[in-house]
């Protein structure tokens, strides 16, 4: 980590976590555990990804490519008993620590500020990666998209993770035992390519920042 130079922060947090049961919190908080364990692999960030304060999720990147990639991943951790919140922030750090509790600074500022946001409008993320209309235009997406998605029923929503993983309906239907015109139906019904559409452009966007 350097002091001369911005990074993206990814700060996450669990929803309605003071609401979750002791042995469903427990089990939930495993499972995200090893999550942040599997990402921090597959994605190598600057700093972190680690589990803070019981239910935040915070990392550094270099680069923005792969936050919006996490932050599903991280909501997949937790459902279905609850969802996530997230912030994705550019800006400077105030100590160049390897603990992150220690890093501070501008971005953990601001990304606190939009968190607690997000909690009051009842949102599910906001973007501030230092251009406005692409700020606006991630919020739209990333908006929509989790609207759809929190709309499907776990059928549907099986259906969308087995679509956006590559397969074609057909191989859906073999692999879940349905017929193909159930698979088509729930494609539909739940709008699963409506939101892959959504977080293909998300990427596309964070690819090219």
């Amino acid at each position: 980590m350097e002091l001369n130079r911005p990074y993206y922060l990814l700060l996450t947090d669990v929803k309605g976590s003071t609401r979750l049961a002791g042995e469903v919190w427990g089990s939930l908080i495993e499972r995200l555990k090893a999550e942040v364990g599997e990402l921090t692999g597959r994605y190598k960030p600057a700093l972190g990804l680690s589990l803070n304060y019981g239910d935040e999720v915070t990392g550094f990147f270099e680069k923005p490519a792969d936050l919006y990639a996490i932050a599903i991943a991280l909501g997949e951790a937790v459902y279905p008993e609850t969802l996530i919140r997230f912030v994705a922030v550019k800006g400077m750090i105030g100590a160049a620590s390897q603990n992150i509790s220690e890093v501070g600074g501008p971005v953990f500022k601001k990304a606190s500020v939009l968190m607690d946001r997000i909690k009051k409008e009842r949102r599910y993320s906001r973007w501030s990666l230092g251009v406005s209309q692409v700020d606006r235009a991630l919020d739209a997406l990333s908006e929509s998209a989790h609207f759809v998605r929190s709309n499907m029923t776990p059928y549907q929503r099986e259906v969308y993770l087995l679509l956006k993983e590559g397969l074609n309906q057909s191989q859906i239907a073999e692999r879940l035992g349905k017929q193909p015109q159930s698979v088509s139906d729930a494609v539909k019904r739940g709008g699963a390519e409506r939101v892959i559409e959504c977080e293909e452009a998300i990427q596309s966007v964070l690819k090219i920042l």
